[in-house]
């Protein structure tokens, strides 16, 4: 009897083990492949809670896959492309400075000439010119090295040429007018016309900055980079919107998510009026900073329903998700005629700015590129009929809003 008992227990025992054994094993995988799961997440910049396994109805095991996604790139693993194209940015951006800096001394020169300023500016001018063009025309070999010849990049580069050709024909259009420059007559209105050639410059420096941007977003969509574009390169620095980079790339991943175009996507586009006259009035830098007090409003009116960002120059665009098109308008009426009655104080100036508005929504078909060359054309629409106005593409083409009556209240806004 005793031994009976024994062998009974010597059974159990063993069954007990060998079902702790099986147990153990299974959970150990499992604690594995969550694990696993969880490095790749992390690795990837995802959450650890998005990788833990779980279970089906039936018992089974479901382990979600890590989506395989490159790290964010640094400035350490810039592409040769890509470097190629800032490189040039870079150049341009210490030009940019040296030739604002030039123009505010002229500037204060219309009102107090100084002749020895002005020639210091002129020598300035030259120098900034010289650096400049040999530094750009370097950067701008190593780019058509590494692009000319695809055609793939064909329109890019010519485009990228155009741009730089229209600067240089302005860079020596400033270099002609001040060796013409006549320190023998009216020293104001001397200063004055330089000033018209320094701030034609620093528009065309503006153009190539943005055509610089479009063309870095070829490569990276070429080079399949952009989703994964570290955030100082999604950011528009002047005004710490999202730039044209982050708002592509965002366009490319709220695709990605609705493949089927089953949600609605709305966009709406604002244009500062007569900007160019503005920043030869006032200045590069005044201008520059109206730029960054129209971003502070467009944030301020945000009430969650839309994304802000510097699609390019005085261009701002706003993303629209889940949204219909005719909500879109109202916003961009609101924020138009607010704008509108606003005084911008500079100093001891009030000014007066207008904006240009166009919506549309995102059709079935659209790229990017499509969207924003509809989006650009309804705008152009609004400018032709008198500026100050908002008008709409539903498909078929543009046609003006009738602007609601909101009850609004003027705005100081200092700048």
């Amino acid at each position: 009897m005793i031994w009976y008992i024994v062998v009974i227990a010597l059974v159990n025992l063993g069954l007990g083990f060998g079902v702790a054994v099986c147990l153990g094993r299974r959970c150990r995988r499992r604690y594995d492949l969550a694990e696993s799961a969880t490095a790749c997440r992390l690795q990837s910049g995802g959450s650890a809670a998005e990788s833990v396994a779980e279970m089906t109805t039936d018992g089974t095991e479901s382990v979600e896959q890590p989506e395989t996604v490159a790290p964010p790139m640094s400035e350490h693993d810039q592409t040769a492309s890509q470097s190629s194209v800032k490189n040039i940015q870079d150049v341009l951006v210490r030009y940019e400075g040296q030739l604002s800096s030039v123009d505010d001394v002229l500037r204060t020169c219309t009102e107090t000439p100084d002749a020895e300023k002005i020639e210091s500016c002129f020598s300035s001018l030259q120098e900034a010119r010289d650096e400049y063009v040999e530094n750009r025309e370097q950067a701008h070999a190593a780019f058509a090295e590494f692009h000319e010849g695809r055609d793939e990049f064909n329109e890019v580069c010519e485009r990228l040429r155009a741009a730089i050709q229209q600067q240089q024909m302005q860079i020596e259009n400033v270099n002609a007018a001040a060796k013409a420059f006549d320190f023998n007559t009216d020293l104001k209105q001397g200063c004055r016309e330089m000033v018209s050639e320094t701030s034609k410059l620093l528009d065309t420096n503006h153009q190539l900055r943005d055509t610089l941007d479009k063309t870095l977003i070829e490569v990276a969509r070429e080079e399949q980079w952009l989703k994964t574009a570290d955030q100082a390169m999604r950011d528009d620095q002047l005004t710490q919107l999202l730039g044209r980079a982050g708002l592509e790339a965002g366009l490319q991943e709220w695709w990605e998510k609705d493949p089927r175009r089953s949600r609605k996507l709305s966009v709406g586009m604002l244009d500062i009026d007569g900007f160019t006259q503005f920043n030869e009035q006032y200045g590069h830098k005044v201008g520059d900073t109206l730029l960054r007090a129209i971003a502070r409003l467009l944030v301020a009116e945000n009430d969650g329903d839309y994304t802000p960002t510097r699609f390019s120059g005085q261009q701002f665009l706003l993303i629209f998700p889940d949204v219909d098109v005719r909500h879109v308008t109202n916003r961009l009426e609101l924020i138009r005629q607010e704008i509108a009655m606003a005084r911008f104080q500079w100093h001891d100036c009030d000014i007066r700015v207008t904006v240009s508005c166009a919506a549309t929504e995102a059709g079935d078909e659209d790229t990017s590129d499509t969207l924003f060359e509809r989006m650009e054309a309804t705008l152009q629409e609004a400018k032709r009929y008198g500026r100050n106005r908002t008008f709409l593409h539903e498909g078929k083409y543009p046609a003006p809003v009738v602007p609601p009556n909101f009850v609004l209240e003027e705005k100081s806004i200092t700048l």
